[in-house]
C-alpha cells in the first residue's frame, strides 16, 4: 500500500488499483460501491476541502449536483464569469457591440464571421442575444 498526497486529492495505491481516500471512506461507512463510475456518482466535499475526508464532510451525489454546488459557491472553473472575463471568450465587449451594429439580416453573416474569426452560429447567437446578454 502506498499513499500519495497532491495539492488536489489524497490517493491510496493498492497493487494495480488507485483509490481516492474520499471514495474509500464512503465505501466503508456509506455503502458506496467503488466500482460505480464517476459519471453516475461522485463524492462531494461539503466544505470544498478535498483533503478533509471526514465522514460528516462527505456526501454521495451526481456530477450534476457537484457542478451546481461549484457554480453556487463560485469555485472550480470559471462558470460564473461573463464576457471577456470568461476563460473561453474569443471576443471583447467592443467587438460584440460592433457585430450587433454591423449586422444586417443574412447578408452580413459571412463578412462578420470571417472578420471576427468565429462561427456563423456564434454571430447569430450574439445578434439574437442568446449569448452576451449582459451587454
Amino acid at each position: 500500500m502506498k499513499l500519495s498526497f497532491s495539492t488536489w486529492r489524497m490517493k491510496v495505491h493498492l497493487r494495480a488499483w488507485t483509490f481516492q481516500v474520499s471514495r474509500l471512506v464512503a465505501n466503508a461507512f456509506r455503502n458506496f460501491d467503488l466500482k460505480t463510475p464517476q459519471k453516475e456518482a461522485v463524492i462531494l466535499h461539503l466544505d470544498n476541502d478535498v483533503k478533509n475526508n471526514r465522514l460528516d464532510n462527505l456526501k454521495i451525489d451526481t456530477q450534476s449536483e457537484n457542478t451546481k454546488q461549484c457554480i453556487k459557491e463560485k469555485r472550480g472553473k470559471q462558470f460564473w464569469k461573463k464576457g471577456e472575463a470568461h476563460w473561453y471568450s474569443k471576443l471583447t465587449e467592443v467587438e460584440v457591440l460592433e457585430i450587433r451594429e454591423l449586422y444586417w439580416p443574412w447578408m452580413w453573416y459571412r463578412r462578420l464571421w470571417q472578420k471576427y474569426k468565429v462561427s456563423k452560429t456564434n454571430i447569430y447567437d450574439i445578434v439574437k442575444r442568446n449569448i452576451w446578454k449582459h451587454i
